[in-house]
């Protein structure tokens, strides 16, 4: 599968190696077809360049011939370096996918210049723009379009504006899917006349050109998994020499030739603006928002760590050091390739099988983070140095905070410490204050906490801190001192913005946050006199589908809601000097599963009490509440829900996007006749 061509690692799955097998079996007999036939074209490596590397690796003994087969246009590779899921990725990770995919065409000749992104489930409003920017004219897709195509009476070509008319590109809608023509006939008549795969062109090219504009039509002679036909350039000259006078000329080529095409009918195009996320003609798959959500979390904890922290530091590091060592860019691409490898469609969603999430995936995006920061410690450590950090012969301990973001801001910020044993004095008996280097002294949290195994070197003690700094300036570091044995009179004296608990509440100076019999809690906004009541509960239903989609009971089948509305919880209270927070947790008996004996016609009676817990905490000086929501799932074949009824009414929701807030109708379509019904699951950033 296309998820599956990507770099190995060194736990490398068995299934990995199997389908890369695949493709370098495909790659050799391609490379022969081309060398033995002239008359063969074009083959287009499904919009990527990752096949290429992974070749290679394999058979470097070839790298000159595939080399010439690209120069010479006989095979495509690029735009994108793999075809991911839009809306589950970040706005940079799109561009990088592009730059990279650019980069490797480049290395061997030059990047098709055609957006072929048939199969993500829906696409972005602003990927016009992206594609734009890389000169690239057209997209050719075929999931995304509700009833938008009928009722603006779209044709196969039309020109998908960006927001804001930002930027403006020919979309092409693949009606008939990315395999129109795929696995075309080799069976000849008596005559010689590959007759089955004729007819099945003309079909194919009337039904699609009733909805063509321009006149051209795109067949795709291809699909998953599918080797090159080598018959391809036979049946081309016999529809040229018997169908050509009736149905037009027919032409072995690549997207970006058809691109050619279409450019100079844009102003004659009709206009569609603004995301395409329907299930009219394909499937949307929307279910694969929550599908193994730890996919979904470590990916955003790794495109963090490079796109907000490691790329920022290390240009300026570079910039201000004047370069004591080279820019690691060979390095940071290495990362990029490692994390763009886990963004394919089918990756990223978490639709493939066992093998695909949790060996390979697993490892790169370990891989990936990992190098990620260790570049990033490399460049703090460069940007320490020129700072002047006095610990007045050992009577204090300094450390260097960095604010990473181009604005300034206020936050609890947690350093760890590292002491020996025999330190003198006892900070958490006897005390401690933390200024920095203008004198002025900051509020703080300290506790003892456990740090990995491979961190412990030897007799130490290890210290969490939390610090509240306020105004730090952009882009700006400031120096702190701890000085052990002192007593800080300014944590022991509250103030107005001072967090707050009492017996079933914590308060900061925006909201006040009541703790419910049940675990969830009522928010009160003291700014709008606003209260929100009854969040986080949890409901917990039956799930009768796949790694695709969520299914709830058909008519044959029942189920029975599991609520946390009825239940006692427990919890904990704590107001310290920078932060107030509850710890609330209860169990819920959810059933082992669907009753596979009884034909999966309900969940199973067997049951275990499932711990959850909410863990709420409310910043001194900040108006926002952090949750956090933890259980250990042990049971199958069921969706858990966190419920945040908000009590308003709007005709529309406005959702965090890719360079881009993207507004939703919120009120269901005519989705009588469409392929996947309607349902009100939207993705958000």
């Amino acid at each position: 599968h296309r998820d599956l061509h990507s770099f190995p690692t060194r736990r490398s799955s068995d299934l990995f190696e199997s389908y890369r097998r695949k493709l370098v079996l495909l790659i050799d007999r391609l490379l022969d077809i081309i060398d033995q036939n002239p008359d063969y074209t074009n083959f287009t490596m499904d919009g990527q360049a990752v096949p290429i590397p992974d070749y290679i690796e394999m058979r470097p003994e070839n790298e000159d011939r595939i080399h010439k087969a690209i120069e010479a246009g006989k095979i495509s590779v690029g735009p994108m370096y793999v075809l991911p899921d839009e809306y589950l990725v970040s706005g940079e990770s799109l561009i990088r996918n592009f730059m990279l995919g650019h980069k490797i065409a480049e290395k061997y000749g030059s990047p098709m210049k055609a957006g072929y992104i048939p199969d993500p489930f829906g696409h972005i409003a602003q990927l016009p723009q992206i594609l734009s920017g890389f000169d690239v004219p057209t997209v050719l897709f075929a999931r995304g379009f509700g009833n938008e195509f009928e009722d603006l009476g779209l044709d196969l070509e039309f020109s998908w504006d960006a927001p804001g008319k930002a930027a403006s590109i020919i979309g092409v809608h693949l009606l008939k899917g990315y395999g129109s023509v795929a696995a075309l006939s080799e069976d000849k008549n008596k005559d010689g006349i590959y007759l089955g795969a004729l007819n099945r062109i003309q079909h194919t090219t009337k039904e699609l050109g009733s909805h063509s504009k321009t006149g051209y039509v795109i067949l795709n002679n291809g699909t998953d998994h599918l080797f090159a036909q080598p018959h391809i350039p036979d049946i081309v000259k016999q529809w040229n020499n018997l169908k050509a006078a009736e149905f037009g000329k027919l032409v072995q080529a690549d997207f970006g030739y058809y691109s050619k095409l279409l450019v100079p009918y844009k102003d004659q195009l009709k206009h569609y603006c603004g995301e395409l996320h329907g299930g009219k003609y394909q499937y949307l798959l929307s279910g694969v928002y929550s599908a193994r959500m730890w996919i979904k979390q470590e990916n955003w904890r790794v495109q963090t760590i490079l796109e907000r922290y490691t790329e920022p530091i290390c240009a300026l590091s570079h910039y201000l050091t004047k370069a004591t060592s080279p820019y690691p860019s060979s390095m940071l691409w290495n990362a990029w390739a490692k994390l763009l490898q886990n963004h394919p469609h089918d990756s990223i969603c978490g639709c493939s099988i066992d093998e695909v999430h949790d060996i390979d995936m697993k490892a790169r995006f370990f891989q990936a983070g990992e190098l990620g920061l260790e570049i990033m410690k490399e460049s703090i450590m460069d940007l320490s140095s020129f700072i002047n950090i006095d610990d007045l012969q050992g009577e204090r301990f300094g450390f260097l905070v960095f604010n990473p973001l181009p604005w300034e801001r206020s936050e609890i910020v947690r350093i760890r410490l590292f002491l020996p044993k025999d330190f003198p004095g006892d900070i958490i008996d006897e005390g401690m204050k933390i200024f920095d280097e203008e004198g002025k002294e900051y509020r703080f949290e300290l506790q003892a906490c456990k740090v990995e195994p491979r961190i412990n070197f030897g007799d130490i003690q290890t210290f969490s801190i939390d610090i509240y700094i306020d105004k730090m300036p952009a882009f700006g570091y400031r120096v702190l001192y701890l000085y052990p044995g002192e007593t800080s009179e300014l944590n022991e004296t509250p103030t107005d913005s001072t967090p707050l608990a009492g017996g079933n509440w914590i308060e900061n100076e925006f909201y006040k946050v009541i703790i419910n019999d049940n675990g969830s809690f009522n928010l009160i906004d003291k700014k709008a006199q606003t209260t929100y009541p009854n969040l986080c509960s949890i409901e917990d239903v039956g799930d009768w589908g796949d790694e695709y989609d969520f299914s709830g009971p058909k008519a044959t089948q029942k189920d029975t809601v599991i609520r946390s509305t009825n239940i006692m919880a427990k919890w904990n209270l704590r107001a310290g000097p920078i932060k107030a927070t509850a710890d609330i947790t209860y169990s819920l008996m959810i059933p082992h599963g669907l009753d596979e004996k009884n034909e999966r016609k309900q969940r199973l009676e067997e049951s275990d009490p499932t711990q959850f817990r909410i863990y709420l905490e409310l910043p001194i000086s900040r108006p926002i509440v952090q949750i956090k929501l933890e259980w250990n799932n042990e049971s199958l074949d069921h969706r858990v829900q966190a419920i945040f009824p908000t009590n308003l009414k709007s005709n529309t929701v406005e959702a965090d996007g890719h360079f881009y807030v993207i507004p939703r109708d919120v009120h269901r379509p005519k989705d009588e006749k469409w392929e996947q019904k309607w349902l009100p699951s939207h993705p958000q950033q």
